[in-house]
């Protein structure tokens, strides 16, 4: 059950579709009130799950510029689960950086 969770995440996050990725979410959590500032266990560990190339689901969407996606996702993520480092060595802000996605530093 976990795996698909995961996989259905991040197929969430890569298609950019913010609303499935949303009820995901909000499945995850059940009747738990998500507080941003300390999201559910659930959630908080999403966030930290990394595929096959080492990315994070923050990581993926700041690579391909989908803005809402970040902004959603990184309310969820601790700074330390920002800072992962992908297999090619940079985490999030690296790669946004990297590939001139500046909106996703504000």
């Amino acid at each position: 059950m976990k795996f698909l969770t995961h996989q259905a995440f991040f197929s969430s996050v890569r298609s950019g579709d913010l609303s499935q990725l949303q009820q995901l979410v909000d499945n995850l959590t059940g009747d738990e009130l998500i507080d941003e500032s300390s999201p559910c266990s659930a959630v908080a560990e999403l966030m930290s799950v990394q595929n096959d190339a080492g990315e994070t689901a923050v990581y993926i969407s700041a690579a391909e510029n989908l803005e809402d996606i970040f902004r959603y996702l990184i309310r969820f993520s601790s700074l330390e689960t920002v800072k992962i480092r992908s297999k090619s060595d940079m985490n999030a802000f690296h790669v946004a950086a990297k590939r001139g996605h500046l909106g996703m530093s504000h």
